[in-house]
């Protein structure tokens, strides 16, 4: 008897794991949506396209949950990467993002 138990506890949290990255891959899938509002807020988006996230300007209200204050944030949930590969690559990324704004200069290749 207790080892079924054991095994409902396990399949429940084994089910209860999957879900979790199901739900994570459903944000990151999510389009960037800047939204109707005229905030100029620089925030970072998901584009599973490319892999990795990048910087919009969004404008403060009607957003999606695909929307993260910082470029780590953004890749420690829709990436599989460490600390050390993500603070790396956002180094490159905000270099691009400063930039925002400005013909031409949008983010176009992965970071290596």
């Amino acid at each position: 008897m207790i080892r079924i138990q054991h095994c409902l506890i396990l399949l429940l949290l084994c089910l209860a794991i999957s879900q979790a990255q199901r739900s994570k891959k459903k944000v990151c899938h999510l389009p960037k949506v800047p939204g109707p509002c005229k905030a100029s807020m620089l925030q970072w988006y998901f584009s599973w396209q490319k892999g990795f996230c990048l910087p919009f300007i969004y404008g403060g209200c009607r957003g999606n949950p695909n929307n993260f204050p910082t470029c780590a944030s953004c890749m420690r949930k829709c990436t599989r990467k460490g600390d050390h590969s993500i603070k790396r690559i956002c180094k490159k990324l905000q270099l691009q993002a400063d930039k925002l704004g400005r013909p031409g200069t949008s983010p176009r290749k992965p970071p290596k």
